[in-house]
């Protein structure tokens, strides 16, 4: 492994407990945080995961896996398919796999509780260039 930091863009939203790849795969255990401030406002009676967090986190995941820096391009598919929230979602699962081709990656992802899937997403990544 290189030296590369994941610093994820919303701090404390969530916590990769576990990270293992699964033949052509990739799954990570994920630990939401439900005292968030983005829940303060995502609603603070009822908190929901907010999508754009969600996909988020899946591009954060994406970049863990390859280690490197991603960019989105082109969104393919994004299907948020049941509500997750903190209280009765607290440890899901990411899922993923990762092709690469003319430079970019092709990433189709899911995020799942058991067998309940959530979202289902399919993009196009680029890699950001590092600014020395």
């Amino acid at each position: 492994m290189s030296d590369f930091e994941l610093i994820p863009l919303v701090k404390n939203f969530y916590t990769i407990n576990r990270q293992s790849k699964d033949g052509e795969g990739y799954i990570f255990d994920i630990e939401l945080d439900e005292k968030c401030p983005v829940y303060q406002g995502h609603f603070p009676s009822e908190p929901i995961a907010p999508g754009v967090c969600n996909i988020q986190m899946i591009k954060e995941c994406a970049e863990y896996a390859i280690q490197q820096k991603l960019q989105m391009k082109v969104l393919q598919r994004c299907r948020f398919l049941k509500l997750i929230t903190p209280q009765n979602n607290k440890n899901i699962t990411v899922r993923m796999t990762i092709n690469t081709s003319d430079e970019k990656y092709m990433v189709a992802a899911q995020i799942v509780d058991g067998e309940e899937t959530y979202l289902d997403l399919k993009g196009d990544f680029v890699a950001l260039q590092s600014v020395d």
